[in-house]
């Protein structure tokens, strides 16, 4: 025979207090520690949101060409932009090399470089005396050198901007169809490289551009680009193959004075020489020609530059120079 007894515990109020001694540590050791892993996630999510805004900061592109330097996507312009890593990729040393990838623009030659651009169909195509305004403007840094295109090389470049559509507000008569915008490099950028490359038709590529900090409140830089090129034209007529060659120079120097905390003096000053050959037309519509005196296509551009860039709590001045 089997006797099951039942044992029912009982629970006194004392042993569910809630101030029970032993029962703190344990409480406070649970709950720090919840605290501390909250307090990290946030931290990495503080951390990770930083880094975020950061690399956006990075990829921002700014537009430099209008009175106020504003971010791509809030400048309310039909503009395309291209950097120096565009540059390197086309492998590009001319203004007419980026001009192809970009929509609504075209340029015709009457010369070895292209030195009318068109803008949503309006531009000159060819001409035997400057216009008084042209219909598309150039600037280099600043300087209106409209009309100039054989002179755009665009070695150490920082940004190139096409702005399409009139700019009479921000460049005045000399840019009814649009506007073309070179900015080269500053002189306290760090970017200092040296480029070398050959080709085909004894093709040869080779620059420098060094610049940096030579004081406490001024900064230097300076870019030299030597390009030379045969070309793809023989004439059999004088048993050349260089009649249509190309040999370009391009230097520039540029300087940078902070005057004082509000203030800053930049001047360039950029030369350019330009002795290309010029032997295109062709009978047969294939690369022999039989001119007995080819062309040629040269130019030399002098363009100096000072702005003073003021800066106060209410506004921005700028005071440019160009000759």
């Amino acid at each position: 025979m089997f006797f099951i007894k039942t044992f029912r515990p009982t629970v006194t109020l004392s042993d569910t207090k809630v101030c029970n001694p032993q029962m703190k540590a344990p409480s406070f050791i649970f709950l720090g520690a919840f605290s501390l892993c909250l307090s990290g996630n946030a931290l990495a999510d503080i951390s990770s949101k930083e880094e975020v805004d950061s690399e956006e900061t990075k990829n921002v592109i700014t537009v430099v060409s209008q009175w106020r330097q504003n971010p791509l996507t809030k400048t309310p312009l039909s503009l395309v932009t291209f950097s120096e890593q565009d540059v390197k990729e086309r492998n590009a040393t001319h203004l007419d090399d980026l001009l192809r990838a970009t929509a609504n623009v075209s340029f015709s030659a009457g010369s070895n470089r292209s030195r009318f651009v068109q803008i949503r169909g309006i531009g000159e195509r060819s001409q035997y005396q400057n216009p008084v305004n042209p219909s598309v403007g150039f600037y280099l840094d600043g300087i209106d050198v409209s009309g100039l295109f054989g002179a755009a090389t665009i070695y150490d470049i920082a940004q190139l901007e096409v702005l399409r559509g009139p700019q009479g507000t921000r460049f005045g008569a000399s840019a009814l169809a649009g506007a073309i915008y070179l900015a080269t490099e500053e002189a306290d950028s760090q970017n200092q490289h040296v480029d070398f490359s050959i080709a085909e038709q004894n093709t040869f590529t080779m620059g420098m551009a060094m610049g940096g900090a030579t004081g406490e409140h001024s900064a230097l830089r300076v870019a030299v680009q030597k390009h030379s090129s045969d070309g793809y034209i023989k004439n059999q007529y004088l048993n050349r193959d260089n009649t249509n060659g190309r040999d370009e120079l391009t230097s520039r120097i540029k300087w940078k004075w902070n005057l004082s905390d509000n203030a800053t003096l930049r001047w360039a000053h950029h030369f350019i020489d330009v002795n290309n050959g010029y032997d295109a037309f062709s009978l047969d519509n294939d690369r022999f020609t039989r001119s007995d005196e080819p062309g040629f296509d040269k130019q030399k551009t002098h363009a100096t530059s000072a702005i003073i860039d003021i800066a106060n709590a209410n506004i921005d001045w700028q005071i440019l120079l160009a000759a």
